[in-house]
């Protein structure tokens, strides 16, 4: 085979197989692929359940669901603090302070990412953490 025959052989095979590469490189980033916004979704209408359980006092039942979209939200900052953030507010309930003031701060070490878009909800997370670390002292 001549040189650039061999060439062109190899720039097409790289050039087909292109999308596949980048494809397997996205979903092992978590990145934009349909598992992971169909993860995100699932884990938004969870912690939309988890929040009525919390409302009539099922404290289980939304600990469940919020770990479970824990496991979902990967790659969804906002999504995480919003699962942590609930985790935080079943602890709370349950007196649990130790484990609130773990989840408040799960919830805001995802902040960076989301900070500028979410100011207030940061905000409300600190507050939440120092009413909490007040009740301990």
């Amino acid at each position: 085979m001549s040189g650039p025959l061999l060439v062109a052989i190899i720039v097409l095979v790289l050039v087909s197989a292109l999308p596949f590469l980048l494809r397997g490189a996205s979903s092992s980033s978590g990145g934009g692929n349909r598992g992971s916004r169909r993860n995100q979704e699932e884990a938004d209408r969870l912690i939309g359940q988890a929040e009525m359980q919390v409302q009539t006092g099922q404290l289980d039942s939304a600990s469940a669901l919020y770990s479970r979209a824990t496991t979902l939200a990967v790659g969804a900052p906002l999504l995480m603090s919003e699962a942590h953030y609930g985790l935080f507010r079943v602890a709370a309930r349950r007196r649990d302070l130790q484990g609130a003031v773990r989840q408040i701060d799960a919830a805001l070490s995802f902040a960076p990412e989301w900070r500028e878009y979410k100011p207030n909800f940061e905000r409300l997370l600190e507050s939440e953490k120092q009413r909490v670390i007040s009740e301990l002292s």
